[in-house]
């Protein structure tokens, strides 16, 4: 054997955790912001012209609603009252509508009269000049837990400690 004392290696166990640990995907929305698919939606309780809703979006991080899926429009619809809402679409004179980040519309829904801003009214997506004042639907990505965002750092910091 001839190999002498091996060096001491304390086991380092990882502290008791408090609860079920949450899902890997959850994810938060700030108060008064609801989540669904990834993204959370403020429904305002001001009305404003469609320029000055999507201001009042973008000072809290976020833009019109982008309405990506049936579902997604589902969602808006069970969620809204019956008042109309603006929602992320527009489009300049005789150009495609496009959403507020620049992505061209795809046409998956119908988007009902003339107008250059779109609005969700009880029934459909309908267009009317920009500035005729609504309420809006706000939408941004969901951000992860702070668990999620500290995990890996913290538990290191833990390995550390012990």
């Amino acid at each position: 054997w001839g190999r002498g004392p091996q060096p001491f290696t304390p086991i380092k166990s990882n502290p008791p955790s408090v609860g079920p640990d949450p899902p890997v995907a959850a994810r938060c929305c700030p108060d008064g912001w609801v989540g669904y698919g990834g993204k959370c939606y403020y429904f305002s309780e001001a009305e404003g012209t469609w320029n000055k809703s999507q201001s009042n979006c973008s000072s809290s991080g976020a833009s019109l609603a982008a309405i990506d899926t049936p579902q997604e429009m589902a969602f808006i619809k069970r969620h809204k009252d019956l008042s109309e809402h603006w929602i992320g679409l527009r489009r300049e004179p005789g150009q495609p509508w496009k959403w507020t980040n620049g992505t061209e519309f795809n046409h998956w829904f119908e988007v009902r009269a003339q107008g250059e801003c779109a609005y969700l009214n009880d029934e459909a997506v309908t267009s009317s000049w920009c500035d005729t004042v609504r309420y809006w639907i706000c939408s941004k990505p969901a951000r992860l837990t702070p668990r999620e965002e500290n995990g890996a750092q913290g538990q290191a910091e833990m390995s550390e400690l012990s």
